[in-house]
């Protein structure tokens, strides 16, 4: 035939029909909940997919079993459902339907790359002040009190609950510098629901005495926190420490998936060479996520300079230890200058853009369009 010439075929082959024709009826049991309505979408960097009239079925795991649009027959229960895509199916008796208002939509949940669990404590509070300032008299004392699991735990919750709330079903969070607190983080997110990449805050300088690790303690509590964190995964979720002052069940199956450790150097002017070589072998023997901040601030920068003198660039103190790759997000990046744009790009490595607190704290803003145009990947 015509068409099974134009598509490569020997012209007696028949051509198939259409996959809901041949498919028989089969019934997706582990469907438990369909949603009809609008659906939106962006599944291109430059692309916005708006699906009416969609249908979205959803398994009993949390994962997505099909969406399709231009669906307006009515549905229930036991009913059948035809797919374009996936032949004519029957749900089942106990799946939920759910119709979305008029003017209501469906989209993916958000995923957060650069958020500090902590400081959910004091939102809001100290923007008369720049960054250096605001880190030392209201960051580091309140980052101080997690060494109190009970504090930390009610901390944490609201700080998962917050972001739960606005629609941030993956995040990852700066701990602090506590490996309980931050192992307790990583329970509760993945107790209540949320897809979180954890980490346990370093430093070992330039910081206040109460509030500073030595170098061999800070890489010793990072190997704990790894282990601790990589044995809840193992246990299939959370660990069977839970804080009771947290709020979640500590005898119940968590929400979400286990979290992940993430290895998590402040930034540079409070981890020495020493530091972050050790923490980049971490990183390299299990594989993990590397963060921390970049040219957030002026003086910052300048503090860093006077600190490594003989460093090419910022970029480059995170480069020469090895903790520049694939898998490394550093946030901020307002004042990265073109050498540096070039380095992440050769190394792959992501800038988290965080434009609320570059305006809060009056840092600066960053061109985001440069750096993609310039092929560096952004995340916010």
């Amino acid at each position: 035939c015509e068409r099974g010439r134009r598509e490569g075929r020997p012209a007696g082959d028949r051509v198939p029909p259409p996959r809901h024709l041949i498919m028989p009826k089969r019934p997706l049991d582990d469907v438990v909940l369909v949603i009809r309505g609008t659906v939106i979408d962006s599944p291109e960097l430059t692309t916005l997919r708006v699906r009416t009239h969609a249908v979205l079925g959803v398994r009993a795991i949390g994962t997505v079993a099909f969406c399709e649009e231009g669906h307006t027959e009515p549905l229930s229960p036991g009913s059948s459902l035809v797919l374009r895509e996936g032949g004519e199916v029957v749900l089942s008796r106990g799946c939920v339907i759910r119709d979305l208002p008029a003017r209501g939509f469906l989209c993916p949940g958000l995923v957060d790359t650069h958020t500090h669990a902590p400081q959910f404590s004091f939102t809001g509070i100290g923007y008369d002040l720049q960054l250096l300032d605001w880190l030392n008299k209201y960051t580091f004392p309140s980052e101080a009190k997690f060494k109190d699991s009970a504090f930390a735990a009610r901390v944490c919750r609201n700080a998962v609950a917050r972001t739960l709330r606005n629609g941030t079903t993956s995040c990852m969070y700066f701990a602090t510098i506590h490996t309980d607190a931050a192992l307790q983080l990583g329970r509760i997110a993945s107790g209540m629901g949320q897809r979180a990449f954890v980490g346990k805050v370093n430093m070992d300088r330039n910081a206040p005495e109460s509030y500073c690790e030595t170098t061999a303690d800070s890489l010793a509590e990072t190997e704990r926190f790894v282990e601790g964190m990589l044995s809840d995964a193992e246990s299939g979720g959370r660990g069977a420490e839970v804080e009771p002052s947290s709020g979640v069940c500590s005898e119940c199956a968590p929400l979400g998936p286990a979290a992940q450790p993430v290895i998590t150097p402040r930034f540079v002017p409070t981890c020495s060479a020493e530091l972050m070589e050790g923490l980049a072998r971490i990183a390299a023997r299990h594989q993990l996520l590397v963060t921390s901040h970049i040219s957030e601030n002026a003086g910052e920068i300048e503090w860093v300079k006077s600190l490594h003198p003989t460093k090419e660039s910022y970029a480059s103190c995170y480069d020469y230890p090895g903790l520049l790759g694939r898998r490394t997000v550093l946030a901020h990046g307002v004042y990265l200058g073109e050498s540096e744009r070039a380095l992440l790009k050769s190394r792959g490595a992501s800038v988290s853009h965080c434009p609320l607190s570059n305006m809060m704290l009056r840092s600066g803003m960053l061109n985001v369009r440069r750096l993609l145009d310039e092929g560096v990947t952004v995340s916010l």
